[in-house]
């Protein structure tokens, strides 16, 4: 099984590299088809903490900017930053817009 060639999308060729091996798609030779699905870029989350935002963490989904904010708390609960949290359920993350 293969996904659909990403740098060509999958037509095999590049119009633009015509004049470089006839324009062959080097990511897929040709073929169309790339045999792993490109992973997904990283997203920049607010990790907000009892209502206030005091990071930011890069994550692939919100699931995972979720545990990834709720593993810093647990790390540094006994800091100033975090005298107002309670517990997880004060823990949050949102995906920034930029």
């Amino acid at each position: 099984m293969g996904y659909k060639c990403e740098k060509c999308g999958g037509s095999g060729n590049i119009a633009a590299f015509r004049g470089v091996a006839g324009g062959t798609c080097f990511k897929c030779n040709g073929t169309g088809v790339q045999a792993k699905k490109t992973a997904q870029p990283n997203k920049n989350y607010a990790c907000i903490y009892n209502g206030q935002t005091l990071f930011a963490k890069k994550a692939k989904s919100e699931a995972q900017a979720l545990r990834l904010a709720i593993q810093h708390w647990r790390i540094h609960s006994d800091k100033p930053a975090f005298v107002n949290v309670r517990g997880e359920q004060d823990i949050t993350v949102q995906i920034l817009d930029y």
